[in-house]
This record gives C-alpha cells, sequence and structure tokens, in this order.
C-alpha cells in the first residue's frame, strides 16, 4: 500500500470509528427514553401485569442503558489509546463496533415491538 493510500485508509477508518461512537452515544439516549417510556407505561396501566410489554421494554431499556453507558466511555478511552500508540485503528477495532453496533441495534427494535400494543 502506498502512502498516500494509506493515509486515505486511516482516514476513512477514524470516521468510520466517529461514527460509530456518535451513533453510540444517540443508542444510550433512546435507551434511556425506553427507561422512562417503560416506566410511564408501567405505572399508567397497574391494574394490568404486563401491560404492552411495557415490563420487557423497561428491563431492555434499562440493561441497553447501562451496558451502553459503561462500553462506549471504556470503548472511547481504548480506542483513544489504540489511535496513540499505532497512529491509526485495527481493523478489528472497526468490526467489533459494527458487530456491537448490529446488536444494540436488533436489541432496540425488538424493544420498540414489545412496546407497541
Amino acid at each position: 500500500m502506498t502512502p498516500t493510500t494509506s493515509r486515505r485508509v486511516s482516514r476513512v477508518i477514524d470516521a468510520v470509528v466517529s461514527v460509530l461512537l456518535a451513533l453510540g452515544q444517540i443508542v444510550v439516549v433512546v435507551a434511556m427514553f425506553g427507561i422512562a417510556l417503560g416506566g410511564g407505561m408501567a405505572t399508567g396501566n397497574c391494574f394490568r401485569p404486563d401491560p404492552c410489554g411495557s415490563q420487557s421494554w423497561l428491563t431492555g431499556g434499562m440493561w441497553v442503558g447501562i451496558v451502553g453507558a459503561a462500553v462506549i466511555p471504556v470503548g472511547s478511552w481504548i480506542l483513544a489509546g489504540a489511535r496513540a500508540r499505532r497512529g491509526r485503528y485495527a481493523w478489528w477495532v472497526v468490526l467489533c463496533g459494527l458487530v456491537l453496533l448490529v446488536v444494540v441495534a436488533t436489541v432496540m427494535a425488538w424493544m420498540i415491538r414489545q412496546a407497541t400494543p
């Protein structure tokens, strides 16, 4: 790989990782909204045992929020360390970020489906 191509690839990887981190922050915000919505649905329909799957929504939102809030800052520190040490991100870092994004998006879609009557 020529130096120019290597720099371009490095910039693309930097951009992808930055987008993944930004999407991770959005996922955490949506999960927090899910917690609030699930709690509101559960208290608003307290005469039914599990109205519209709100308890599943609440539990799922809580765990996605907790995991996201823990993983994203730690992931940012790890990425910053990798970037400082090697001067670029490794391909496996981007792959792990994409896999994590797909898993979290699947959980969020499941939670939304559970919450709809």
